[in-house]
């Protein structure tokens, strides 16, 4: 093949995977005057500006100005409001979450109601965010979606259920399925999330035998965009929204979320004006064509078998059921079977090259593994402020994806080019596919709706092969035809795997996981590069040339994108915490690392003492401020039966405190907790064990009560501290943030902490 077309091919395949990547994108703003009837950005954006205007975490005045404008507004559009304020309480292993929350519900009545349909968004943020992402955009959507069904009559009765403690452990969620009695009418629950501020709005997990919703789903999204490989995975991963709970008690739901811009997830950056509008829209317009679907759709039958379903490309969205996917597994088997027997026949595969090649795909992975395990280590090592970032996932990321990526593809067709010395293409290819065909059975076992992913690619790819085998390619005419031929046959590998890759980024960023995604990339270039191998065998180092000059260029990218500014600020973790008992004050940063503001209350002459690492935190003294801590009385105490039970009274001393944590000394054994009225336990693999932590979100100046049972001749010996937002003003000490340095998203990040010893 001529080099002028090997480059065409290149450029051709190049920009194949580019328009692969870019399908998977939130549908373009509708502009202009949008009907009434339909959803419009600009009528959302305007309430996220109001939602998102300032922190509004669980318990704090924000929170309640959030709540009525939620609330008022509902009630402005006709549907009849209710607010569940209760105790929530989270039992774990040896701790007890417990809040104060209230949640939104709003009502539409149906005309002749089968299952009532759930449209759910959570309205509290994040400590130190705005929440403009998350996820105050899927508030604003409801909001919206609302007002354009203002005139729809629908047969299933809407509630409009708007959470509040879901960044403290889905408490409003949890809440509302234990207490509400509409949760005995539901049919459907459509939730919508944010783990970021930009991308399509993806429907990422459905609820077992899940073929019925999948079916609907397709019958109505304005713009579907799920796939059942990222289900299998998520329910793989510790990972839970407010839809978890709903899922728990069987009912059936979609589960919608964005999760590009996630180095603005839960941080002060997830501003209204960097939310990606596109996917405010793509929420919008799925959600409402959602409700009026389920809405005047009889809910009966709701759990049939699962499906599989991906896009291939933009809105082409496919869905069977996931019981073929065995069947098609098979075939592929057969067909490469067929393809190797017919290869060792025909001379084009040698059996002992076969054996060597099958061994090339496990040896580059493990290379690429550790060069980019390697490669991350030296990139944060350099630059110390990335671990600043969840999961080291900086502004400038994308740029190391595509560096590493590169050097995926850089290593493998180096590796490639050598072993093809000795090693005839053919037979090559023959090795490569048999591991990827181990995968495709992997996945069948494993993740049996996503193994469409590899049986796909392998069945083109097979077919083209088994087509071109003893096809003559002595002329330049028919070269290019049979080159074309296979470029064509790796087409659905570049629509289903380079997506998938890049979307694995996007979860995982530059963290610990970041050497798995590379070992994607490299996956996707070994199903590739021998297919098309045929279009560079004149030109063998143009591929592992073009990929290493593009390694370079994205790490000097990486290099000149590594500031930071006002727009692009850097998060910083300081808290301020102090000790009554002792009279003592610290600074604590949940970093290893100061950064050019933090470093001013961590001194090198400080930094040199011992203690300054603290559990990987850095520690330095305080001043003492007149700080009263929260107060611990005890209210009632009796002695039955052995057992001594006594009501403890905590109460908040200073403003703006919502936040208060019981630690109890190891040496005490509490055998029943009950927290404003309601019993808790403490479980550990299904067996009972001891309180440890006690937490309480949501605390009023009137304070709580907590009752306990020991036994009568035990003492309780707890450490008391409280929690309030904002760092403490000072004399002499700057405690503002510059502006190109933000707060952190972690939970400790801008308080001030005082705490005090109580035993009783």
């Amino acid at each position: 093949m001529s080099r002028i077309s090997s480059l065409l091919m290149f450029i051709l395949a190049v920009l194949l995977i580019v328009i692969a990547i870019l399908s998977a994108s939130p549908p373009a703003i509708k502009l202009g005057e949008v009907p009434d009837t339909c959803f419009s950005v600009k009528r959302a954006y305007s309430h996220l500006l109001k939602i998102s205007r300032l922190p509004h975490s669980t318990g704090t005045v924000e929170n309640a100005r959030v709540r009525e404008y939620i609330a008022a507004t509902c009630r402005q559009m006709g549907f009849t409001v209710e607010i569940q304020n209760t105790t929530s309480i989270n039992n774990g292993w040896n701790f007890i979450q417990a809040a104060n929350v209230y949640n939104v519900i709003a009502l539409k009545k149906g005309q002749h109601n089968s299952k009532s349909v759930v449209l759910m968004a959570h309205y509290d943020s994040q400590v130190n965010t705005q929440g403009a992402g998350d996820d105050g955009a899927g508030v604003a959507s409801m909001l919206e979606t609302a007002r354009a069904l203002q005139k729809v009559n629908l047969q299933n009765d809407l509630i409009l259920l708007f959470t509040d403690g879901e960044e403290i452990g889905l408490m409003g969620a949890n809440a509302f399925v234990k207490e509400s009695p509409l949760v005995k009418g539901i049919g459907l629950v459509i939730n919508f999330e944010g783990r970021g501020n930009a991308g399509p709005s993806t429907m990422f997990e459905v609820n077992a035998g899940n073929g019925w919703a999948i079916n609907e789903y397709a019958k109505s999204v304005a713009h579907p965009f799920a796939n059942s490989l990222g289900y299998e995975l998520y329910k793989k991963l510790p990972n839970n929204t407010d839809y978890t709970p709903f899922k728990n008690a069987g009912i059936t739901g979609l589960n919608n979320a964005y999760i590009d811009g996630f180095v603005n997830y839960h941080s002060p950056n997830d501003k209204p004006e960097n939310m990606d509008l596109r996917s405010l829209q793509h929420h919008g317009d799925n959600m409402l064509s959602l409700v009026k679907h389920f809405g005047n759709l009889t809910i009966t039958g709701t759990k049939t078998p699962d499906a599989s379903y991906f896009n291939v490309i933009g809105n082409w969205f496919i869905h069977y059921p996931a019981s073929w996917n065995l069947a098609f597994v098979l075939l592929t088997d057969l067909l490469f079977i067929f393809f190797l027997l017919a290869g060792i026949k025909n001379k084009s595969i040698k059996i002992g090259g076969f054996i060597i090649s099958t061994l090339l795909f496990p040896a580059f992975s493990a290379i690429t593994y550790f060069s980019a395990k390697y490669l991350l280590k030296v990139i944060i090592s350099l630059y110390p402020l990335y671990s600043h970032f969840d999961e080291n996932n900086s502004y400038n990321s994308p740029w190391y994806f595509l560096a590493m990526s590169a050097l995926a593809v850089t290593l493998f067709s180096f590796i490639y080019l050598l072993v093809a010395k000795k090693i005839n293409s053919n037979t090559l290819l023959a090795g490569i596919l048999f591991i990827v065909v181990i995968l495709m059975n992997g996945m069948q076992y494993a993740v049996p709706s996503g193994s469409y992913l590899l049986f796909i690619p392998l069945f083109f790819i097979l077919i083209s092969q088994l087509f071109l085998s003893g096809k003559n390619w002595g002329n330049e005419k028919q070269s290019n035809q049979w080159n074309f031929l296979n470029l064509l046959s790796v087409v659905p590998a570049i629509c289903f795997i380079a997506p998938a890759v890049y979307f694995t980024f996007l979860a995982f960023g530059l963290g610990s996981n970041m050497p798995f995604v590379v070992v994607g990339a490299g996956m996707f270039t070994a199903l590739l590069l021998p297919v098309l191998y045929p279009c560079f065998k004149n030109q063998k180092l143009f591929i592992p040339a073009t990929a290493l000059l593009c390694f370079f260029l994205a790490l000097v990218k990486g290099q000149l994108t590594s500031g930071y500014s006002e727009k692009y600020p850097l998060p910083s973790n300081l808290h301020y915490t102090m000790d009554a008992d002792s009279s003592r004050a610290k600074w604590l940063s949940d970093f290893s690392a100061p950064d050019k503001w933090s470093v001013g209350f961590f001194k090198k002459t400080a930094m040199n003492k011992k203690g300054i690492r603290h559990n990987g935190r850095l520690i330095n003294d305080a001043p003492v401020l007149p700080l009263l801590p929260p107060t611990a009385v005890i209210t009632k105490d009796t002695l039955h039966n052995g057992k001594r039970t006594f009501v403890i009274h905590f109460n908040p001393s200073r403003e703006k405190v919502n936040f208060i944590n019981i630690a109890i000394a190891d040496s005490c054994k509490v055998n029943s907790v009950f927290i404003d009225g309601k019993q808790t336990k403490v479980v550990m693999d299904g067996y009972p064990t001891h309180y440890r932590n006690i937490s309480y979100t949501g605390v009023t100046s009137k304070g709580f009560d907590v009752i306990f049972e020991m036994e009568c001749n035990k003492k309780l010996d707890i450490i008391l501290s409280d929690r309030s937002i904002g760092l403490p003003i000072i004399a002499g000490i700057n405690t503002s943030y510059p502006k190109d340095i933000v707060a952190d998203q972690r939970g400790n990040s801008n308080t001030i902490q005082v705490r005090k010893r109580f035993i009783f």
